[in-house]
């Protein structure tokens, strides 16, 4: 199968490589509909990866994407097979991944989230990454002792995000946006929230 693997210097380079039929044990087999392309991924083209980086066999590059489950490999509860799921490759470590910049991506079941089959799975290639990364965010922030968060777009994908954190969490918000229709959005957004009684002032 052709995929997208990172070459020296950390440059992409499209290889053929073997496709996976028999996952390992926890991982399933995507077939990969889509695949999103995140500022991360920019960001570590050309520099040298972190050593918590989640590996790729044959340096397939790609954290995040959603296509079909084609298999499923040992330990995997039932009715994955055949279902439609959004990923996201950096959830889970493991030696058996294979990045989603590919035809096929092989992940642990724990890098999945099932969607609905009447949904596109375009529309989900980076939806993980808008969750996942305000909660990184927060879990970095509460161990440096951090009371509170200031996000300075609040409009964006994943300054939408944090607020639903923050209620879980019990913990202050300040958000920025650009202008006044900006904050009208979010404010419509964050109005259901409000009446919770979780305490966000708008």
């Amino acid at each position: 199968m052709k995929a997208l693997c990172v070459g020296a210097n950390q440059t992409l380079v499209l290889r053929e490589i073997p496709t996976p039929e028999e996952p390992a044990a926890d991982h399933v087999i995507i077939r990969m509909d889509a695949c999103a392309i995140n500022p991360g991924d920019k960001f570590f083209l050309g520099r040298t990866p972190p050593p918590d980086l989640a590996l790729s066999l044959y340096n397939v590059w790609g954290v995040s994407g959603a296509g079909t489950v084609m298999a499923a490999g040992e330990g995997v509860p039932p009715g994955y097979v055949g279902k439609k799921v959004a990923v996201y490759r950096s959830l889970q470590k493991s030696e058996n991944l294979i990045g989603t910049w590919s035809e096929y991506s092989q992940l642990h079941r724990l890098d999945c989230v099932l969607l609905p089959n009447e949904l596109d799975t375009q529309d989900y290639s980076g939806s993980l990454v808008n969750a996942i990364t305000p909660y990184a965010f927060w879990k970095q922030a509460a161990s440096e002792g951090h009371k509170g968060v200031l996000i300075t777009a609040g409009g964006s994908a994943s300054g939408i995000a944090m607020p639903g954190i923050a209620l879980t969490k019990r913990i202050p918000v300040v958000s920025i946006v650009r202008d006044e229709e900006g904050r009208e959005e979010l404010k419509n957004l964050l109005i259901v929230a409000c009446h919770t009684g979780a305490g966000l002032r708008i």
